[in-house]
């Protein structure tokens, strides 16, 4: 099948198609290329990791584990995907003995995937920028405060302004916009994860799998997270935390919760 798949991409007559198709195709690539800059830079740690005596230590075991090991899985299941279409759509419109090998690697079904972008990929990465530079804002409003792990710095303050004037964890809620709009990427009608053969294949399938894994288990540990930091900050700064929870009443969805 794979042999087919080049024999048939590297015909002379791939060229006689419509410019239009051609240009349809291309036009992928301005939403994928800054989808994925912008995904890598919401999720690697904007600070160093807080010192021992300005960390929380116990609490529940994914305290100690998640911030560790989250951002690096949402990172790979949420970009290899992406990064693999991005190298799919050059090496079907740049044909070389290089793009056939990728082709052949990474296409599955023997003949290429849907590339024209439907609404559904269109949503799902205008929702991957509006989340990722949520993320991005919130480290830019929160400083060297902003960390993976939970932690105090010994000059700690209390963050009131930008994201964190519209709900109390704005990092998660817009962790929550980015992951839907990567899912939709993902497993919407013509997505190149379902076009592309990639889940029929045990490594398709464990990526896919590792990505659905992360993101539910992302959503009800920041919702348990939310309540701990709330705790947290609420017993260091006292009377300015409960008129700023009056003030900004929900945690991560407002009217919700």
């Amino acid at each position: 099948m794979a042999d087919n798949l080049v024999t048939w991409l590297c015909r002379p007559t791939i060229f006689a198609r419509p410019v239009t198709i051609v240009t349809m195709t291309l036009m992928k690539l301005p939403f994928l290329v800054p989808s994925v800059l912008v995904f890598n830079n919401a999720y690697i740690p904007p600070n160093p990791a807080p010192h021992d005596d300005e960390a929380i230590s116990g609490g529940p075991l994914y305290e100690r584990i998640c911030p560790a090991i989250f951002p690096i899985l949402q990172r790979l299941s949420g970009l290899i995907p992406c990064v693999a279409e991005i190298a799919v759509i050059l090496a079907a419109y740049f044909p070389s003995p290089v793009s056939s090998r990728i082709l052949s690697t990474l296409v599955h079904t023997g003949q290429l995937p849907d590339m024209m972008p439907n609404k559904y990929f269109i949503l799902g990465t205008i929702l991957v920028l509006i989340g990722c530079l949520g993320r991005l804002w919130c480290f830019r409003v929160m400083g060297r405060h902003f960390t993976h792990q939970l932690s105090l710095r010994k000059d700690h303050a209390l963050v009131t302004t930008g994201p964190y004037d519209i709900v109390r964890h704005p990092g998660y809620a817009a962790s929550w916009i980015a992951s839907f709009g990567i899912s939709l990427i993902y497993a919407s009608p013509g997505s190149f994860m379902r076009s592309s053969g990639w889940l029929s294949t045990y490594f398709g399938r464990v990526v896919f799998g590792v990505w659905v894994l992360q993101v539910i288990l992302s959503g009800v540990l920041s919702c348990a997270r939310s309540i701990s930091e709330d705790a947290m900050l609420r017993k260091r700064f006292g009377e300015e935390w409960v008129r700023w929870s009056k003030r900004v009443c929900y945690r991560l969805i407002p009217g919700v919760f």
